[in-house]
């Protein structure tokens, strides 16, 4: 019971400091913090400059107490920490209060637990930074925090495409490669604009000061995601003519390639449910899609606590991660 006061006492505080966005930044478990008030800041008390500080940053990161999950309570230490999931972007993005409120709670969930992520407040709104590890072509992950890049939808990993000649090549691996090479030694800042189906936060994400969405549509390895955006629209008309990546031929929408496998697998699947639930030889539950590279050759043995998902949402809810590739 008293592991839940802490997490209570950041929900209690959460209205009464809407108003001041902080910066903070992981150093183990710990975390080193300042916030704002107005033009001025607040810092936690001894001042000391952080390479980790991202360009968006008003205060200077400063080193202060331990503050874990352990010792938050209603102190200034709640305050600070509970601050910067409250740091929402305006409504010029649309998202109404419901969503801004699941992107809190991820955040805040991911502040507790996740000490590889830095949570800061930019003019914009929340800022989420750290390393990335990268799921596929679209998708990374901050700390525990899954991110869809806003805008785009690449080539899946397990997809092929070809070149006018008829030639074919592995534009899903190249997309996962690509985003791996953007990623790579950089520190990734991403601005939350919304959630998936899948509760993974939909964002725009820079690193060593490019876009990511824009480099992956601009490569030819990702298809603007018009049904939701047209931001990188310019991107890919310029890719197009240019004849770059997927453009060299006829390749198949990523969109299209997962329905056509979801369909045939879901003919093969006990239930229709036909999301594979394993767990690895390390313990790890992992799931895979049908358009998962190694879908075909992973079976499932419910007598070991492996399951059949419907959809992936399902499959996150019981603690179960998508497949990595990098």
């Amino acid at each position: 019971m008293r592991r839940l006061f802490p997490v209570l006492a950041l929900c209690l505080a959460l209205p009464a400091f809407a108003n001041e966005p902080v910066e903070a930044f992981p150093a183990g478990r710990q975390m080193r913090i300042c916030w704002l008030r107005g033009n001025g800041c607040s810092t936690w008390p001894n001042l000391k400059k952080s390479s980790c500080t991202p360009p968006a940053a008003r205060c200077a990161a400063v080193a202060k107490p331990a503050v874990t999950a352990a010792s938050v309570g209603t102190s200034n230490a709640a305050r600070a920490l509970a601050a910067p999931v409250m740091a929402e972007r305006r409504t010029r993005h649309g998202r109404n209060r419901e969503v801004a409120g699941v992107i809190r709670a991820l955040v805040l969930g991911a502040a507790m637990v996740a000490p590889a992520a830095a949570y800061a407040a930019s003019e914009d709104g929340t800022l989420i930074v750290g390393r990335a590890v990268v799921v596929d072509g679209d998708t990374i992950k901050i700390g525990s925090i899954a991110i869809r890049i806003h805008g785009i939808d690449a080539t899946e990993q397990s997809q092929t495409c070809s070149t006018r000649s008829g030639q074919q090549w592995n534009c899903g691996e190249a997309a996962t490669g690509a985003m791996a090479d953007l990623v790579r030694n950089q520190v990734v800042e991403c601005v939350p604009l919304d959630t998936d189906a899948y509760r993974r936060i939909v964002a725009r994400c820079h690193a060593g000061g490019l876009d990511l969405g824009a480099e992956m549509v601009g490569r030819g390895l990702a298809w603007a995601y018009h049904r939701y955006s047209d931001a990188y629209a310019g991107a890919e008309r310029v890719a197009h003519a240019g004849n770059k990546g997927i453009w060299r031929g006829k390749s198949q929408p990523a969109w299209d390639y997962r329905a056509n496998r979801w369909t045939r697998a879901i003919a093969e699947a006990p239930k229709g449910c036909p999301i594979k639930g394993n767990i690895s030889n390390k313990g790890e539950r992992i799931y895979h899609t049908p358009w998962s590279p190694a879908y075909a050759k992973t079976r499932i043995d419910e007598n070991k606590g492996e399951r059949w998902f419907c959809d992936e949402a399902a499959a996150i809810a019981a603690g179960w991660r998508a497949a990595r590739w990098r």
